[in-house]
C-alpha cells in the first residue's frame, strides 16, 4: 500500500526573499507572493503546515496596475457607522500609503483560515528601497 510522506514542521528551513515590485502589475505580483508564502512552489509542500517564508516587498510606490483600473478601481472601507463608508481610487491609495494595496492585493489570494493569517504575518512591504532585513541575508526573487 502506498503511503503519503509529510513533512514536520521542524524539517522546514527559514528562507527570506526579497522581490523588487518596480512597474510590476499588482495582481500578478500578489498572485505570486501568496503561492510564496504558503510554500506551494515547494517540492515538500504541506497543506496543513505553516511555511517559513518571509517575503521582502521593497520600492511598493511605483507598483502599477492594468487597464483604466488607475481611475476606476475603488477600495472600500467602512466603520460600521452611519455614513462611515469611505471610498478611495487606486490613486489616491498610491499616493497616501502604497504599502496598503500590496497588502491589501496579497490578502484576498490567501486562504480565509488561521494558515492564512499566519502566513499573511511574513509579509514585509516598504515603499523605498531600503528596509530592515539585511540581517537575514535576503535571496532576490526576480518575478
Amino acid at each position: 500500500m502506498n503511503t503519503t510522506f509529510f513533512e514536520s514542521k521542524n524539517f522546514f528551513l527559514q528562507k527570506w526573499y526579497i522581490i523588487n515590485a518596480k512597474n510590476k502589475v499588482i495582481g500578478r505580483l500578489a498572485s505570486q507572493i501568496s503561492q510564496i508564502l504558503l510554500s506551494k512552489n515547494n517540492v515538500l509542500y504541506t497543506p496543513f503546515l505553516l511555511s517559513k517564508n518571509h517575503i521582502i516587498i521593497i520600492n511598493s510606490k511605483e507598483i502599477i496596475i492594468s487597464g483604466k483600473k488607475v481611475l476606476k478601481k475603488k477600495y472600500f472601507k467602512y466603520s460600521g457607522y452611519p455614513g462611515g463608508q469611505k471610498f478611495n481610487t487606486f490613486l489616491d491609495l498610491k499616493k497616501q500609503n502604497p504599502e496598503k494595496l500590496i497588502r491589501h492585493a496579497v490578502a484576498g489570494m490567501l486562504p480565509k483560515n488561521i494558515l492564512g493569517r499566519h502566513s499573511f504575518l511574513n509579509l514585509y512591504v516598504y515603499s523605498s528601497k531600503t528596509h530592515s532585513h539585511v540581517s537575514q541575508f535576503p535571496k532576490y526573487l526576480f518575478l
